[in-house]
């Protein structure tokens, strides 16, 4: 799965089926999006699960339509159920919240059917 090069709207669509929700970190018009430019505003930077953004950098990533899986974390929610993680080489986040303790590999067996 790592490496793989994926369009955002087809891994989207695909994990909605499998989670209660997904989000895209830095999808245009989103609320954490809008958060991140205020924290960037005030503070020179945002920071978002350990990396730093510009806000440059972030209104490109809200840009992008695809990118490229560096890494994939999947572990239980903050309050219940599972939350899996995927960070592109970009620095884009999706995140996704599910019940499904196979979700990741779902995800896998999705990735590497990808083309």
């Amino acid at each position: 799965m790592i490496g793989t090069k994926v369009c955002y709207a087809d891994l989207i669509q695909f994990l909605r089926k499998e989670s209660e929700w997904v989000n895209m970190a830095f999808e245009e018009n989103g609320i954490q999006l809008s958060m991140l430019i205020n924290q960037a505003l005030k503070d020179g930077k945002a920071i978002l699960e350990n990396w730093e953004y510009s806000i440059d950098e972030m209104h490109e990533l809200k840009k992008e339509k695809e990118g490229i899986i560096q890494e994939v974390r999947f572990h239980t929610g903050s309050n219940e159920g599972y939350k899996l993680f995927l960070r592109m080489e970009s620095g884009q986040i999706i995140y996704a919240k599910t019940f499904e303790t196979n979700l990741f590999l779902k995800t896998h067996l999705w990735a590497t059917n990808y083309h």
